[in-house]
C-alpha cells in the first residue's frame, strides 16, 4: 500500500517537473519574442546600421535563455545544468523552425547556425549555474 502511494507520488513530480520545464520553455521564448519585437521596434526608430543589428541580436539569443536557465535552476536545484543545455538546444529548435517558415524552403545546417546554438545553449548554462547558492527543487 505504502510502496503503491509512492510510486504515485513519484510520479506526479515527474509530471509537475515536466510541465514546470515547459513552462520555463514558455516564457523563455515569450521573452524572446518580446525582445525581438522590442529590437525591431528600437532598429527601425533609430535606423540602425546592419553590425548593430546582428549585435543586439546576439544578445536577444543568450538573454531569453540565461533567464530561463535561471528559472530552470529554481525548479530543478544545483542538477540543472543538463536540463538548461536542452532548453537552450530547444530553443535554437525553435529559431530553426521559424527560420524554415519564414525562407520557405528547407535551408541546410549552415556553419552560420553554430554560434546561435552554442549561444542559446551558453546562455541556459550561464543561467543554470549562476554564481548564487540556490534551495533544493521544490516539490
Amino acid at each position: 500500500m505504502q510502496e503503491e502511494k509512492k510510486e504515485n507520488n513519484e510520479e506526479k513530480i515527474k509530471k509537475r517537473n515536466g510541465a514546470k520545464f515547459a513552462g520555463a520553455f514558455l516564457v523563455t521564448c515569450m521573452m524572446a519574442a518580446s525582445f525581438f519585437f522590442f529590437w525591431a521596434w528600437i532598429s527601425y526608430e533609430k535606423k540602425l546600421s546592419a553590425e548593430v543589428i546582428r549585435a543586439g541580436l546576439t544578445v536577444i539569443y543568450f538573454l531569453p535563455c540565461m533567464i530561463g536557465g535561471k528559472i530552470v535552476k529554481g525548479i530543478y536545484g544545483t542538477s540543472s545544468w543538463f536540463i538548461a543545455l536542452i532548453l537552450g538546444a530547444l530553443f535554437f529548435g525553435l529559431l530553426y523552425v521559424c527560420t524554415l517558415f519564414q525562407r520557405q524552403v528547407m535551408p541546410g545546417f549552415s556553419k552560420d547556425m553554430i554560434p546561435v546554438l552554442f549561444l542559446c545553449m551558453a546562455g541556459a548554462l550561464a543561467g543554470a549555474i549562476s554564481s548564487r547558492k540556490s534551495s533544493p527543487p521544490k516539490k
